[in-house]
């Protein structure tokens, strides 16, 4: 396995994390968003550069057939048939869609990672809102406890009178 299918699987086991470790996915968040972003990056710039390598095997093989064919008519339609099914821009193709598809995989990882952050902060804002929930409860129960109190406190020493 290469570093880049061990650092893309590292991250993508990184993605799940449960309620009980919030902590620790909240700590870790910026650091794999990081990760993501970085290699976010390799793959776009891996896919530009393909697409310029295919258009320098186009533009030499245009080149090539148009000196080929220098005394015979060829039309530019005729050259640019030759060049799509030339083999040099075939491969290249093939390579500029392989790292399409890693330059997407890559964004929706990106993507994925994003909404790792988005799902923290909400539980984090949900645990709060349980919290705080559970104090106020408290509270209305020990007020509703004191005024019980307060009354037979006070039933206790006006009937003694």
């Amino acid at each position: 396995m290469d570093k880049n299918n061990s650092e893309v699987r590292k991250l993508v086991e990184a993605l799940d994390f449960s309620e009980q470790d919030l902590r620790g996915a909240i700590y870790l968040q910026p650091k794999l968003f990081l990760q993501a972003s970085s290699y976010r990056v390799k793959k776009m710039r891996s896919y530009i550069e393909a697409k310029a390598l295919l258009r320098s095997a186009e533009a030499r093989s245009a080149l090539f057939f148009r000196e080929k064919f220098a005394d015979e008519k060829i039309t530019e339609s005729k050259v640019k048939d030759l060049t799509v099914v030339a083999k040099i821009v075939q491969a290249a193709q093939a390579k500029v869609d392989e790292a399409r598809v890693s330059d997407k995989w890559a964004e929706l990882l990106l993507d994925a990672f994003s909404a790792r952050g988005h799902a923290c902060r909400e539980l984090v804002e949900i645990m709060g809102m349980e919290s705080a929930l559970a104090v106020r409860e408290e509270r209305e129960k020990r007020e509703h406890l004191g005024m019980k109190k307060l009354a037979k406190d006070v039933e206790t020493k006006y009937r003694g009178s």
